[in-house]
């Protein structure tokens, strides 16, 4: 059949760019994890994790392990690098050297200083005799191994360094150390996440580009920059400084170990890709068939312009300058899809591939964040009262359910979430989701469809909540028609009155008198398949209710310094996430579109009632 013919060919083309791995140079690693600090410095949760998965990866390559130092002292760190330093002297210069630390490290007067586990307090004083100086380490390797071609990658700058007085990142290395490739975790001034399931993320990232054959140093650690600011929303953002000077980029996982390519070959390529809406096809058949075939090559740089329109189609057929008039706005598409044009506001859905979370469009506005004094259940956070703009943009008309999350767990980029309710189906919302998975969902999905996906801004999810209503819930005043808007507090709240022995007309009567829903029995005794209730007028659905939803700015306890353009409030190193909406067990006073919860949730902490919805930019028009 046609299809298996398609399956055939991408296989077969596939398989040409598959390597074997060979190598000749001497790899010597060391690798370094200092987790468990004493209480005045803070103890981390992953170097460990980032010390295995990074070694297991430089195995793979064909490194050979040295040393991996956990917990090390001054002495511990220095005597491991003394014995890297002889492997590395009895490999002769063509060895290629690799030094990875992950755990606490900062800058104290212009100095970079990697800290020892056991360290009091990161001063001046106690980390000038008994810290290690990344100068130092540099001034070690480069004198006693001048030859060798040396990576420093250090994974340090951590976000619970407690009690310090110096910079939260590292000073910026002003100069390339010759023969020298520095890699840092995060960008100068800036500090890395501890957070993640078996590794923080700049370690798995490395971990899986180091294993990727073909590609050179350089672009190995531009993929883990890539990989890393997609997986942190951009809180982290990794740098290096080459000062390698061989003639030849080296490659971790080796070269490619196919026949050289001819022309012949690159016409049977072509022909196998030809119909591809894939641009990484197209670049890859380029650096590999180029050099054989300049008609080819023209032909796919024609092709790959084509693809890296805005729009994703070529500019002859028209798509590309789609205009939206009548106060519509222009949604471009995945796998090279028309451009869509939706009027803001109106509930029209789309979704940019099969399983990919129903969007629609919010109009622009201004609104009002926060509570008025006479509100009912309101809380001191929810003010001051500010004027917030809003631009138009697409967010998720209900919260991403069990089946989305799925499709991303068996991708392997976020991690197994099990339902312990045993009711739920794939089409109720994802729970025990904490701030971080979210953004590894939000980052997997945007990779899969080529879209800007995100987490909304707390801004931007109560402008979509209230959609124009000034009232305390989407739907007005009365809490008592909840059941038919938002499947919020029926379980705790029966539960509650029955053990007080009211019977179901006092329930209800006592559930009026306190602002509370009516006993209504709405059948949930959980949460509710999505898209059960009523939508607002945004044609938006359970954003009071269900679970409760992880927005992307950093808690903070009044709207004083919120921006006022809608975007998220940000801090550096930020630790706890603000989430709205309420859940399935939230009462009355948090059923509200003003409520905000942060309730000392850390961000790498999960519940089973909390979850999210995503949201994407739209195109210029």
């Amino acid at each position: 059949s046609l299809d298996m013919t398609m399956r055939s060919a991408i296989l077969a083309f596939a398989l040409m760019f598959m390597s074997v791995p060979g190598w000749a140079q001497d790899r010597v690693a060391l690798l370094i994890a200092n987790q468990d600090y004493r209480d005045g410095v803070g103890k981390l949760v992953n170097p460990f994790n980032d010390v295995k998965i990074v070694g297991e990866a430089l195995e793979k390559v064909g490194f050979t392990i040295v040393a991996t130092v956990k917990n090390a002292t001054r002495a511990d760190m220095y005597g491991a690098l003394d014995k890297y330093i002889g492997r590395l002297q009895a490999a002769g210069p063509d060895a290629i050297g690799l030094i990875y630390y992950s755990g606490h490290g900062i800058a104290v007067r212009g100095e970079n200083y990697l800290i020892p586990v056991d360290i009091d307090r990161p001063s001046t004083t106690l980390l000038r005799a008994n810290g290690v100086r990344q100068d130092e380490i540099l001034a070690i390797i480069r004198q006693d191994a001048p030859k060798v071609a040396h990576y420093l990658i250090l994974d340090a700058c951590r976000n619970k360094l407690q009690g310090s007085r110096g910079g939260k990142g590292f000073a910026p290395v002003s100069e390339q150390q010759s023969g020298v490739l520095i890699a840092f975790a995060t960008a100068p001034g800036s500090t890395a996440s501890d957070l993640g399931d078996g590794g923080g993320p700049y370690a798995r990232a490395l971990a899986r580009e180091i294993v990727k054959p073909g590609i050179d140093d350089l672009l190995m650690f531009h993929n883990v920059r890539i990989a890393v600011k997609a997986a942190t929303g951009g809180d982290q953002v990794p740098w290096t400084l080459d000062g390698i000077e061989r003639p030849r980029r080296f490659r971790f996982a080796g070269l490619s170990n196919t026949p050289p390519p001819t022309r012949e070959m690159a016409i049977q390529a072509w022909r196998d890709i030809a119909g591809s809406r894939q641009p990484g096809v197209f670049e890859t058949y380029m650096t590999r068939y180029g050099q054989v075939s300049d008609l080819h090559r023209r032909l796919a740089e024609e092709k790959l312009a084509m693809l890296r329109n805005s729009s994703g189609r070529s500019p002859d057929d028209g798509t590309a300058r789609v205009r939206c008039g009548n106060g519509k706005v222009k949604l471009a598409r995945s796998g090279g899809q028309a451009p869509l044009c939706i009027r803001p506001g109106s509930g029209s859905r789309f979704s940019d591939c099969k399983g990919c979370p129903e969007m629609v469009v919010v109009p622009a506005g201004a609104f009002n964040i926060g509570s008025p004094a006479s509100e009912r259940g309101r809380n001191v956070d929810e003010s001051p009262v500010r004027r917030i703009n809003i631009a138009a943009v697409a967010i998720g008309a209900h919260e991403v359910t069990i089946g989305q999350w799925r499709q991303c767990s068996d991708a392997g980029a976020c991690r197994v979430i099990f339902d312990h309710t045993k009711i739920s189906t794939p089409d109720h919302p994802v729970g025990n989701v904490n701030w971080t998975d979210a953004r590894a969902y939000v980052a997997w999905l945007s990779h899969k469809t080529g879209m800007p996906y995100r987490l909304p801004s707390e801004a931007e999810w109560e402008y979509a909540a209230r959609a124009g209503s000034k009232a305390p819930r989407p739907w007005g005043f009365d809490v008592r028609v909840a059941c038919q808007y938002a499947n919020v507090g029926d379980a705790s709240y029966h539960q509650a009155f029955r053990a007080n022995g009211l019977s179901a007309r006092e329930r209800q009567q006592r559930l009026i008198e306190i602002g509370g829903k009516h006993d209504c029995n709405d059948g949930f005794v959980h949460t509710s398949p999505v898209g059960t209730f009523k939508p607002n007028a945004f044609g938006l659905q359970d954003v009071i209710g269900n679970v409760w939803e992880w927005v992307h700015d950093c808690a903070f306890p009044n709207y004083q310094p919120l921006p006022a353009d809608g975007r998220p409030y940000r801090e550096p190193g930020c630790r706890v996430r603000m989430a709205r909406g309420g859940s399935f067990v939230s009462g009355p006073s948090s059923s509200r579109s003003a409520n905000r919860y942060d309730g000392g949730h850390n961000r790498g902490v999960a519940k089973v009632d909390f979850g999210f919805r995503v949201a994407r930019n739209l195109d210029p028009q």
